[in-house]
């Protein structure tokens, strides 16, 4: 059951964006994505424009990760996409993650939207899965694309069809930090997030809210995070910085 990889970063990184934000580590990037964000700065993953760089299978991806542990124990994995969560029925990605697990931090990148029918309509099989996936992973950033400057072609209410059930396997004090990243660009994209805010009680269930600049130019990010200052002070939201961006801009591997 191997996995498509666009991307396996071959030097230590720090991940850039949310709960770990300046934390050491190295990025998994898997193929395939079925949101289709306008302006996706990893569009290469699902457009077409490449191909998977490899297809890995479990002992592949293990022996990967082992060779780059081995001379930085101190990094964690961030897994990343594309969407990764579409493999969440594969075993041996499963168990890889699990591997890593036992041995340092491991996060998930994810838009919580592996395809159009909702998880708690799959079968019982599928749904125990789906709760292995999440809590084989340390941390999880859940990046809805619901905000008006990254709409695509699926409605909101696709888009947010598991948001409820990953609550719910991940509730605020378990061991799986679960927290909500959302892109934003101008007021409007700020106010539908006060609205799912509202509608999911992410604050208060105890869940971070993160607004996360648009842009992939570190001047654009650094002013469009100063516009996001005032929302936060308004309703207790978290900045997720994009540090990575503004060091390197939209640099293949950093």
């Amino acid at each position: 059951m191997s996995i498509q990889i666009s991307e396996a970063f071959e030097k230590p990184t720090f991940q850039g964006e949310g709960i770990e934000v300046g934390w050491p580590c190295y990025f998994l990037r898997t193929m395939h994505c079925p949101v289709h964000c306008p302006g996706c700065d990893t569009a290469y993953t699902w457009n077409g424009a490449e191909k998977a760089k490899v297809s890995w299978s479990k002992d592949q991806l293990m022996f990967w990760f082992d060779e780059w542990f081995a001379i930085n124990p101190g990094c964690g994995l961030v897994i990343s996409g594309g969407e990764p969560m579409i493999h969440y029925t594969n075993i041996d990605f499963l168990e890889f993650i699990e591997y890593v697990k036992s041995k340092t931090w491991v996060s998930l990148e994810t838009s919580g939207f592996p395809g159009p029918k909702p998880i708690k309509e799959e079968s019982n099989e599928k749904k125990a899965l789906f709760s292995r996936f999440l809590h084989a992973f340390n941390t999880i950033h859940c990046s809805p694309k619901l905000t008006p400057c990254l709409k695509g072609v699926w409605a909101n209410e696709q888009l947010s069809q598991n948001i409820p059930l990953m609550m719910e396997l991940l509730p605020q004090g378990d061991k799986t930090k679960l927290a909500f990243k959302l892109v934003c660009k101008e007021q409007e994209d700020i106010d539908v997030i006060v609205g799912l805010n509202e509608q999911f009680q992410w604050q208060k269930k105890g869940y971070l809210v993160f607004l996360m600049p648009y842009g992939n130019d570190p001047q654009e990010i650094l002013q469009q995070s100063e516009k996001l200052v005032p929302a936060m002070a308004k309703h207790g939201f978290k900045l997720s910085p994009r540090l990575h961006a503004i060091l390197w801009g939209n640099t293949r591997g950093k």
